[in-house]
C-alpha cells in the first residue's frame, strides 16, 4: 500500500503519528505501506478519515491523483 506512505508523507506525519490518529501501531503501518498485512473496512475507514479522502483513494497506485495548480 504505496499509497498510504504517499498521503502519510503529503500530510508530514511519522508512522507514530498517524498510529495515534488510527489508533493503529506504528508497526502495523509499516506493514499496510509495505503492503505486508491486507486492509479490512476498519482500517479503510480510519484511514481515509484522517486522510480526508474517499476510501478508493487508498487503493490507487502511488502519484495516480493529479494536484491542482492553484
Amino acid at each position: 500500500m504505496n499509497r498510504i506512505r504517499e498521503l502519510r508523507e503529503a500530510m508530514r506525519l511519522t508512522q507514530e503519528e498517524l498510529g495515534i490518529l488510527t489508533g493503529l501501531s506504528p508497526s502495523h503501518i509499516s506493514r499496510l505501506e509495505n503492503d505486508t498485512t491486507a486492509l479490512d473496512a476498519d482500517k479503510i475507514e480510519r484511514l481515509s478519515r484522517v486522510f480526508k479522502v474517499p476510501a478508493w483513494q487508498l487503493f490507487l497506485p502511488p502519484d495516480a491523483v493529479k494536484k491542482e495548480v492553484g
